[in-house]
């Protein structure tokens, strides 16, 4: 197996390890797990016409609202956590006529058992959210009595509900089609505003309110209010549906269900609790829960069988089993789908590392780098399965049994404290007048200063947002008997919503065994401890339910483990520091001896390769010194030849026609330009520059040794050196050329003065600047090859420079270099056309590095120049000598100036006219 298919196999599992670490708790562990009893809570029911079941379902921070069809078949599961009130809690879904959602829910404070906010959410049957229907903002606490928003009905037009708000039943129409909220009535509750069970809102404006002590309540702000008393021993009225024009209520106390017409109120038994509705005889009518009407009349149960859920869907006469739910999430398709996007992921991500390392790294790391990786990675990997599966879960269960301990003591306090006023004289039978007055003060009195409570004991502080009551079997099933929760005496402990474990865990508790449970209710995880009390109800041992929310605790061990995580994190970063440490002394003579190469291989080769470390390294660093210095002499005596080289090559040249070392170079070696700027640089000597060849060559020499120079750096490419001059290009915009020429004019008034001290014949220059294409390149033969430059505008520079140097032209340019100069940045004058080669160039004067006399006339006969210019283009002969006649009388050395004037005394004579701009010399040998 070569390497690199063991660097695949490496990073596949670095990478599935950080993958496991980032996905595995929340996506992958879940699927191949048993599911948690009670991690998944089902609630908020609601059917519609058609037999569609919809109900809420939470999962761990997420809300999902799912829909089932008349089949018990999953028709959608929409994740509705952004739309719905944080913390919430959800009571029941009502489907109208039009089939759209009604959703309650309720907010709570986090960290405590208040709730905070209160409203109705609008949805499609097909799970699409609508709008808020209606918000609130309240302060009360959480009981049994929560419901705030009373049961709904609705007609054609309006949905109708109610907001107890405090002491007063506030009744709203919404509109259906224009969503708009109204306040249509306010009811007084003053004096059984703590004693109402349910609540339900008719189309008509009317209000149907649940009391204690089994009692109907009707009010209407068309009449007086009327009520019903049930008879038939003790019923609590829990749900209000309304369905049509009939209202629907249940008895949680049997399971009955009634029924009244809404504008006749007479109640009638619709069906029995205990009506069995399974074959095989054991799930009764009573035992569905939660249960919910829908507006045709037809109903949906649930029967729970710990983490599954059975669902019968009917009428009153038959309600089968249409099928079940899986309270645990192991079974979401889409999680299946989630991991093998997430298996795709990881195998596309840990292909596209292995491309980067074999074809971007060529399969080399640094040895520090991978060192400090492996050491990274193991050290990382150890402490992460240390801390999540042994330091952690130990710490979360040692936390957990602390507070589980704690929440016993206090329970235990409060039972010990509480027996002398909950029991009548013997001390042993629960007095039941005597709990539920202890009790409801207990609810009332939020800082719970019991008799007996020692000054700032925690034990009873940690009940301060605990649920309490007082449990007992009657009749065959488990009620309460007192609460501080406001559930009314013989109120079912099966409908106070934490399942068949809470049930369980009273009969256990019943022989006398302390039972301690997390469960899920409407308000989410909850711990609940029920404690023996060794009292008695009607001959029925009475249990202490004592349920307090785990999101206190959760948050503390959140805090603990994270100080933990914290902890190993730093511990794992001082290992790796100090593992890297131990590298960086182990590899130091390794990275020397590297960064001394590295500096031979820049060039630098005279500083000794200086490692001590007395083992092959060291070895290794003297036979690399000693073949620096070898390589340093060759390299001189390799740069002394290629400086050689470059004295007939520029290397700017060799640049220009792309190559990078003379030794490359070719006949095949040429660029071709375009629309390049060149220079024209051409010089005489005024007066003699002597007979032998040693001083002509020196004059020469002297000249170019003064001028080359400033060309170079300007950016400028000398080529084609002559005995006259140079040419030179410029891959720069013109001004960059012009600046050059003046540079050139500076430093040539610099060497005149020296050659006039010297006695030695002045240097007369011209330079005329254009554009055009070029191509460079070499010539000659294989052993013999010169670079040179082939353009066009070469051989028409030569009869422009003489031109020049006849009119007292010292820097000349054409018309395409002109239009890129800026306009008032040089001085300049248009000299006109020549004709050269069979083409007119229009040829321009720049004039600041003039002599001064010979500048300041041009300045000033500038506008009488470009006048008598004009006048000969146009033919008028006549007046344009007279113009430059003018000129010339100032100032006889504008050599421009003076053959314009000659050309006209010309054209005036002569029956051949010359009509563009010449010399008189150049004239003659057109004659």
């Amino acid at each position: 197996m070569n390497k690199r298919w063991i660097s695949l196999i490496i990073i596949l599992a670095v990478v599935g390890s950080l993958g496991f670490i980032q996905f595995g708790d929340k996506y992958i562990m879940p699927l191949f797990s048993e599911p948690e009893q009670g991690k998944v809570w089902e609630y908020a029911h609601g059917v519609d016409r058609n037999g569609n079941i919809y109900y809420i379902q939470q999962e761990q921070e997420q809300v999902f609202l799912i829909s089932l069809d008349s089949t018990g078949r999953q028709s959608f599961k929409k994740d509705i956590s952004g739309l719905v009130l944080l913390n919430g809690i959800f009571d029941g879904i009502y489907t109208d006529e039009d089939k759209n959602l009604y959703l309650p829910a309720y907010g709570m404070a986090a960290d405590s058992s208040r709730i905070t906010q209160v409203g109705i959410y609008r949805f499609r049957d097909d799970g699409s959210f609508v709008s808020r229907v209606f918000y609130r903002s309240i302060d009360r606490p959480y009981d049994s009595k929560f419901r705030l928003i009373s049961a709904m009905s609705d007609d054609d037009a309006r949905l109708y509900f109610g907001f107890l708000n405090g002491d007063a039943l506030d009744t709203y129409a919404y509109d259906k089609t224009t969503s708009k909220l109204e306040n249509t009535h306010s009811y007084s509750l003053a004096g059984i505003q703590d004693h109402i069970n349910a609540c339900l809102v008719l189309p008509s404006g009317d209000a149907v309110l649940s009391l204690e002590n089994s009692t109907l309540l009707r009010k209407s702000n068309r009449h007086e209010d009327t009520t019903y008393q049930f008879t038939q021993g003790k019923v609590i009225i829990h749900s209000f549906w309304y369905a049509g024009n009939q209202l629907y209520f249940q008895d949680a106390v049997r399971g009955d269900m009634y029924f009244s017409s809404s504008s006749i109120w007479e109640p009638y038994l619709a069906m029995r609790g205990s009506k069995v509705v399974a074959e095989n005889g054991s799930i009764t009518f009573g035992k569905l829960y939660p249960l919910t009407v829908g507006n045709a009349g037809n109903v949906a149960g649930v029967y729970n069988e710990g983490n599954l859920n059975r669902i019968f869907q009917g009428g009153f006469i038959f309600l089968p089993e249409i099928g079940t739910t899986d309270a645990s999430s192991t079974r979401d398709l889409t999680a299946w789908f989630l991991l093998l996007g997430i298996a795709v992921g990881w195998l596309i991500f840990s292909l596209l590392i292995w491309d980067f390392y074999c074809n971007i790294l060529h399969m080399r790391l640094s040895m520090l780098i991978r060192q400090a990786l492996l050491v990274i990675l193991v050290i990382f990997l150890t402490l992460y399965a240390l801390a999540t599966y042994i330091i952690l879960p130990q710490s979360e269960e040692m936390i957990g049994s602390v507070h589980l301990t704690e929440q016993i003591k206090s329970g235990q306090m409060l039972l010990a404290s509480a027996k002398g006023h909950i029991t009548d004289e013997t001390g042993l039978e629960l007095d039941s007048t005597r709990a539920a007055a202890f009790f409801d003060q207990l609810g009332q009195n939020q800082s719970l200063a019991l008799p007996g409570e020692e000054q700032g004991a925690q034990s009873y502080r940690s009940l301060k947002e605990a649920q309490l009551s007082l449990l007992t079997s009657d009749q065959g099933q488990y009620v309460v008997a007192a609460s501080n929760s406001n559930y009314e005496e013989g109120f079912p402990a099966a409908r106070m919503g934490y399942g068949k474990d809470f049930l369980n865990g009273i009969q256990k508790a019943e022989q006398n065994t302390i039972q301690a449970m997390a469960l899920t209710g409407p308000k989410g995880e909850e711990l609940c401890v029920l404690i023996p009390t060794g009292l008695t109800s009607a001959g029925s041992a009475v249990v202490l339910g004592l349920i307090v929310d785990l999101e206190v605790l959760k948050q503390y061990i959140a805090q603990t483990t994270g100080d933990l995580t914290l902890y190993m994190g730093l511990i794992g970063l001082v290992l790796v520091l100090l593992v890297m440490i131990v590298e960086y002394f182990t590899v130091h003579n390794v990275r020397k001896l590297k960064s001394n190469v590295d500096r031979i291989a820049e060039g630098r080769y005279e500083k000794e390769v200086a490692v001590s470390s007395g083992d092959e390294v060291e070895e290794l660093s003297h036979s690399i010194h000693a073949l620096s210095q070898s390589i340093l002499v060759t390299t001189r005596s390799l740069n002394k030849l290629n400086q050689s080289y470059y004295r007939f090559v520029p290397q700017r040249f060799l640049e220009i026609i792309g190559e990078t070392h003379i030794e490359n170079v070719g006949k095949k070696s040429q660029a071709q330009k375009e629309n390049v700027v060149m220079l024209f640089l051409r010089f005489r000597f005024l007066g003699s520059v002597g007979e032998q060849s040693q001083e002509i060559f020196a004059n020469i020499n002297d000249v170019f040794e003064n001028v080359a120079p400033v060309v170079s750096d300007g950016t400028g490419t000398v080529y084609d050196f002559l005995p006259e001059g140079f040419n030179a290009v410029f891959e720069t915009p013109p001004e960059e050329a012009l600046r050059t020429a003046l540079r050139v004019r500076e430093v040539l008034e610099g060497l005149n003065e020296k050659r006039r001290k010297k006695g030695q014949g002045l240097v007369d220059l011209r330079i005329l600047i254009t554009k055009g294409n070029i191509m460079l390149g070499f010539i000659g033969e294989e052993k013999r090859m010169e670079p040179t430059a082939i353009s066009s505008e070469a051989q028409k520079a030569e009869p422009i420079i003489r031109v020049c140097f006849e009119s007292d032209i010292y820097i000349a340019c054409t018309r395409e270099v002109i239009k890129e100069l800026p306009i008032l940045g040089y001085r300049r004058r248009r000299i006109g056309e020549m004709m050269i080669q069979g083409e007119k160039i229009e040829l321009y004067d720049l004039f600041d590095s003039d002599p001064y006399a010979l500048l300041k006339s041009k300045e000033v006969h500038g506008e009488r120049f470009e006048l008598g210019v004009n006048l000969f283009i146009k033919r008028d002969y006549d007046n344009a000598r007279t113009m430059f006649m003018d000129i010339i009388k100032y100032n006889s050395l504008d050599g421009a100036a003076r053959n314009y004037m000659y050309l006209a005394e010309h054209n005036l004579r002569s029956e051949l006219q010359q009509t563009t701009y010449t010399t008189l010399s150049e004239l003659e040998k057109i004659r």
